[in-house]
């Protein structure tokens, strides 16, 4: 499992960086129902990913701009799939799918904008889908180009958080936070009814903490 990166320190309070790893997952056997040894083993999942990106802190360390693209190559990629049985049943057992490639794009902001107020931003882009996954659904069903399950292809937040004191051994603290989710399937069959549409999801918190730390109240 080698790993190779390079960091170049470009000017103060910025850093690029490129990244080269191989990764895997060693192969096994599953135990159960099934009758044939093509059924029964799977083989190891290997993994080549690349990075690249820039850690970046600015305005007197107050704000903090992190970016990065990365690039993830799956060769005999490890997948739970429903096998058919001789007896007209089906199981769900641990297969090798094929190639996968994931890649994308994430963004993460940070900023002081006070001494009390706190912001912050995130994005990610993913593109994740089987380049090839042969007899996925039975002989000749195949689910090449299909997208790899829990994988939404936008999701991003935003959220800020206020912290001053209230007296002398109180302070306050409240925090209030919007994120996104795009739609995506939880089966790599792609199937309609496999579908989640996309969500948000919008929390707040408020309360109170000793300024020694011993204890804390929140209201969520």
């Amino acid at each position: 499992s080698p790993m190779a990166g390079l960091n170049w320190f470009a000017a103060d309070g910025l850093m690029v960086y490129a990244k080269y790893a191989r990764g895997f997952k060693s192969g096994g056997w599953n135990v159960d129902f099934l009758r044939t040894f093509e059924q029964i083993a799977f083989g190891d999942e290997q993994v080549d990913s690349y990075e690249l990106g820039i850690k970046s802190d600015f305005w007197d360390g107050r704000a903090r701009l992190n970016v990065a693209a990365y690039r993830s190559d799956y060769t005999d990629f490890q997948v739970f799939q429903f096998v058919p049985l001789s007896n007209g049943g089906t199981v769900l057992t641990l297969t090798n799918a094929g190639e996968v490639t994931t890649q994308g794009l994430e963004v993460d902001v940070n900023v002081a904008a006070t001494d009390w107020l706190t912001l912050w931003a995130t994005y990610g882009y993913t593109d994740a889908t089987f380049d090839s996954f042969k007899d996925a659904g039975g002989p000749g069903v195949n689910y090449d180009g299909n997208a790899l399950p829990d994988a939404p292809e936008n999701a991003w937040s935003l959220g800020a958080e206020i912290n001053t004191p209230m007296g002398a051994n109180l302070e306050l603290i409240a925090s209030h936070d919007y994120s996104y989710r795009d739609d995506f399937f939880t089966n790599a069959n792609n199937a309609a009814n496999t579908a989640v549409e996309s969500y948000d999801i919008i929390n707040g918190r408020v309360g109170l903490r000793t300024n020694d730390g011993r204890w804390e109240a929140f209201l969520w």
